[in-house]
């Protein structure tokens, strides 16, 4: 059995590490936002020089960039938000995460095929080229991660915090 002093330490410091936690997640959350911000702002540089070469040559290389700097945007976003719930004390979500997944696919999906229009030879596997391999996988983990989330919507989780979390965060799925 413990002694009264061992329990006291013990919580003490079991207290400590909880707020060190607290101070690190939103320090953590805090500098998403700020790089979220900084992206925000340069999407909008982005967009504003599709708008004065609009007939470029460049201005398809230049419209994926500007919507792969928005989809990275989304991902500091939703990661943010994972954060302040846990800031909060609300249980973690697993439908965030899935999200960030799904937005990682689609920009990595988008950059792949600005790739192969620009690349003149492509390397191939058993004579399907390496591009079109990795559409298929990147195709199949987006349905996979969308079948997640459709899950974990359908099951609706029974925990303390989930449905005023969800509804406030709802809008950006």
């Amino acid at each position: 059995m413990k002694s009264p002093d061992e329990t006291r330490t013990a919580s003490t410091l079991a207290n400590v590490l909880f707020w060190f936690e607290r101070i690190i997640t939103f320090a953590l959350g805090l500098l998403l936002f700020v790089a979220a911000i900084a992206l925000l702002i340069r999407a909008t540089g982005i967009g504003l020089e599709l708008f004065q070469h609009p007939f470029g040559d460049e201005f398809i290389l230049d419209a994926a960039h500007f919507l792969e700097t928005v989809l990275v945007t989304l991902m500091f976003l939703e990661l943010g938000y994972t954060m302040i719930l846990s800031v909060r004390g609300q249980v973690l979500l697993v439908e965030p995460f899935l999200i960030v997944g799904i937005i990682a696919v689609v920009r990595r999906i988008l950059a792949l095929t600005i790739e192969e229009k620009t690349r003149s030879e492509t390397p191939s596997l058993f004579g399907i080229p390496a591009g079109s391999l990795e559409l298929l996988v990147l195709a199949v983990v987006a349905i996979v991660l969308v079948f997640a989330i459709h899950l974990w919507r359908r099951q609706k989780p029974q925990l303390p915090g989930y449905r005023e979390s969800v509804s406030s965060h709802s809008g950006t799925v």
